[in-house]
């Protein structure tokens, strides 16, 4: 069966029952009480949203808001003696479909903390949990955010990569090529830091650096950047910093509105924690779309990958997954202003 969009005239009540029997099973499990008592057939009509269904009379439904340039998943409710048949995974396809129509590139849903069965379902489906949230009034964890980044159809983007380290062998070299492997389909560029010292004499004497003003053009051209930095007493390198410095001096703004990824890995415990801090503090001028989050930071780099060169930990494999998919979220929206 076909989903089809619900509109007036509808039986917007009939929908409604629908929806509070799939949704039945809460009832005793959930604190507090879920926000179906307060539903209404006006409400579930609201023409601020979009509702779904499938089959008349309707045995599943969905209802879409964008929220924050996203698009929020709510109420997905399949008639209890038809689950099992697909219908959810049908409505979270077109969900999809219909927030790549709007520009969007992320699915988000809301899940109780104690519907862990839900969480199984959503997992299969192509969600990761990235918040975990508690009601007001309450102290502790009781909903579950998860989301699906889409694949963002770019193209040809240019994704620049920065190694903050000189040294062939660095572990931020495999740092950047786990996170290029993560990134997608793109046309790779890479950085040489290896440049003249800052030095204003020279600069007056003979122009911009012709090696400063390569790296220059090739973060004007980049959809997007990653620069993955070691630590080196408790702050970010002196390579990058003079690189950073040199390419403030030419024309242009070449850092302007770029979304900028940054990632770390050392020897140390913290895995480059400090580095990242100063880096970020660096970047503020140049007005660069740098990613809050998540931090991505390699501890005890030397043992972090495997022979081949790929992350080991679980944990950070995952982090760096949905950085890169914000990375290239932010790339997307970038290519449409």
């Amino acid at each position: 069966m076909t989903p089809f969009r619900a509109q007036h005239p509808f039986d917007w009540p009939g929908l409604l029952a629908l929806i509070q029997r799939a949704f039945a099973g809460m009832e005793g499990r959930i604190d507090p009480p879920s926000s179906l008592h307060r539903l209404t057939p006006t409400a579930l009509a609201d023409p601020g949203s979009e509702v779904w269904v499938i089959g008349t009379p309707p045995v599943a439904c969905v209802v879409l808001t964008e929220v924050d340039g996203r698009l929020h998943v709510g109420k997905l409710a399949v008639e209890p003696s038809k689950q099992g048949r697909g219908h959810a995974r049908r409505l979270v396809a077109l969900a999809a479909d219909r927030a790549r129509a709007l520009g969007l590139t992320a699915l988000e849903l809301q899940v109780r903390v104690e519907l862990v069965e839900n969480h199984a379902v959503f997992r299969r489906l192509g969600f990761l949990q990235v918040a975990a949230t508690a009601h007001a009034g309450y102290d502790r964890v009781t909903s579950l955010t998860f989301r699906k980044l889409l694949q963002v159809v770019m193209p040809d983007p240019v994704l620049l990569g920065i190694p903050g380290a000189l040294r062939a062998a660095s572990t931020n070299r495999l740092l950047l090529a786990e996170a290029r492997r993560l990134f997608g389909d793109a046309t790779h560029t890479e950085a040489d830091l290896r440049l003249p010292l800052l030095d204003e004499d020279l600069e007056i004497a003979e122009g911009i650096p012709s090696a400063v003003q390569r790296l220059a053009d090739q973060i004007k051209a980049a959809d997007a950047i990653i620069i993955a930095t070691p630590e080196y007493n408790k702050a970010l390198p002196g390579v990058l910093k003079n690189a950073l410095d040199w390419v403030s001096r030419t024309k242009g703004g070449p850092w302007r509105d770029k979304p900028v990824a940054i990632m770390s890995a050392a020897d140390g415990r913290a895995g480059g924690e400090r580095s990242q801090f100063s880096l970020r503090l660096c970047l503020m001028p140049f007005r660069a779309r740098v990613l809050p989050g998540p931090e991505v930071m390699v501890a005890q780099s030397h043992a972090a990958f495997d022979a081949d060169g790929r992350l080991t930990d679980a944990r950070t494999i995952k982090e760096l997954t949905e950085l890169m998919g914000l990375l290239r979220e932010a790339a997307a929206r970038a290519s449409k202003s």
